[in-house]
């Protein structure tokens, strides 16, 4: 990275899914994880419930989900884990 560009942050959103076990105890199920490039929170928010949609072919990204948790990461675009990365405009 040259002295010209900034370092736009990552966030990793993770979307859940709370369930019943067969023994009646309620515990959250990861529908989706998605990292993805924006200016701020809000925009990172914005941008995966669209990729989410789009990935599960739906309107409402709550019909697959209950609840998001969202996480600033401090990787590079390359991600070591072999997440899948998008960049969202």
């Amino acid at each position: 990275m040259d002295d010209t560009e900034v370092a736009v942050p990552w966030y990793e959103i993770t979307f859940l899914k709370t369930v019943c076990s067969d023994r009646g105890r309620e515990q959250e199920i990861c529908q989706r994880r998605l990292e993805v490039e924006s200016d701020d929170e809000f925009g990172a928010i914005q941008s995966a419930k669209n990729l989410f949609c789009s990935q599960e072919n739906i309107l409402d990204w709550s019909l697959r989900a209950d609840a998001y948790r969202v996480q600033r990461t401090a990787r590079s675009n390359s991600s070591p884990t072999g997440k899948r990365r998008q960049r969202v405009a």
